[in-house]
């Protein structure tokens, strides 16, 4: 039998051979070797207490993997793991650091990484800070015409700001932006803090505690106050022989408050009635004021109105002269 099977022994290593290269073929056609790039957030390790990166080169880097495409096409997206230690990083200068990318556990051993963009990362070790600093609510955009903004609730009202030394020195305010265009009645949500500097340009490289704020901003109808003129309503005649000759009111005018059209129409306010019916000496009355649709006084206002009365004096005739005396 062993005899058979070195019968053309050479013959039958070729055909197992081309059998062999056969099958790579079609698997290769099938199946054949790609490369496919994963960009990935570099994880830091080893961070010295009371530090923090600034001035990072690159928060990512491109890692390519090679492997038979039916494999690459089904790995997640979490499929590489790229890490950079900082434990050797002097603080305050700018250093380069290496980046080790490595598969993640269950990535099939086909899969390969056979590069990495960029191999190293530059930064910056600086020494925390933090800042704690007042909120500022700042309505983006316009109120309704006729509208204006209540003064609003934000909640907290204060908020740490994190960083290096030189980026939390640069921060001059806090605030919230609401978006406001089109709203009406009352606007409550949480929003993102911002924090600006003293150009209202967005600073970059901090952290806030917390990143966001509850605010309550009523919108209400737009108001003014007004001085309106006082014109007392006097009803009745005085007695005969009598007549008004002056009236005189105080406060001669009283402020009101209401929303600023309807302010614009309106000049005067009138008393209650007063009646000077039979009257024949001054009638001194403190009346209210009648009521302004959608407009009301200050605070309670009464006013005294003092209606002058005097006689009604008959203007004397022609003075007539003596007839002269008679002739002798």
């Amino acid at each position: 039998m062993l005899a058979r099977l070195r019968e053309n022994l050479s013959y039958k290593l070729l055909a197992l051979l081309c059998a062999c290269a056969l099958r790579w073929y079609v698997d290769a056609q099938q199946n054949p070797i790609k490369t496919h790039d994963v960009h990935t957030t570099v994880v830091t390790r080893n961070l010295p207490t009371g530090m923090l990166i600034a001035d990072q080169s690159s928060p990512t880097v491109t890692v390519t993997l090679e492997g038979p495409l039916e494999e690459l096409s089904r790995l997640p997206e979490n499929s590489v793991i790229v890490t950079a230690d900082l434990s050797s990083v002097h603080t305050g200068r700018q250093s380069s650091v290496p980046v080790e990318a490595k598969l993640a556990p269950g990535i099939p051993g086909t899969v390969t990484i056979s590069d990495t963009e960029p191999r190293t990362i530059t930064l910056t070790l600086q020494p925390k800070r933090k800042r704690r600093m007042g909120i500022r609510v700042e309505p983006s955009g316009s109120a309704p015409e006729g509208y204006v903004f209540r003064k609003p609730d934000v909640a907290p009202v204060e908020a740490t700001v994190i960083g290096g030394e030189d980026a939390v020195n640069r921060v001059f305010r806090l605030v919230v932006r609401p978006e406001v265009t089109g709203a009406g009645g009352v606007l409550e949500d949480d929003y993102q803090i911002r924090a600006i500097d003293d150009q209202k340009r967005p600073v970059d490289n901090v952290s806030l505690v917390p990143p966001t704020a509850h605010v309550r901003l009523g919108i209400i109808e737009a108001t003014a106050d007004k001085d309106l003129l006082v014109s007392p309503d006097i009803t009745g005649v005085p007695a005969p022989g009598f007549k008004i000759a002056d009236v005189q009111v105080n406060p001669a005018r009283v402020p009101f408050t209401g929303r600023i059209d309807t302010l614009a129409r309106v000049g005067v306010v009138s008393t209650a009635p007063i009646d000077i019916t039979g009257a024949a000496q001054d009638v001194v009355k403190t009346v209210t004021l009648s009521p302004l649709r959608a407009l009301s006084p200050v605070a309670a206002v009464q006013v005294t109105v003092t209606v002058h009365i005097v006689p009604v004096f008959t203007a004397p005739g022609p003075a007539i002269a003596p007839a002269p005396p008679a002739q002798p």
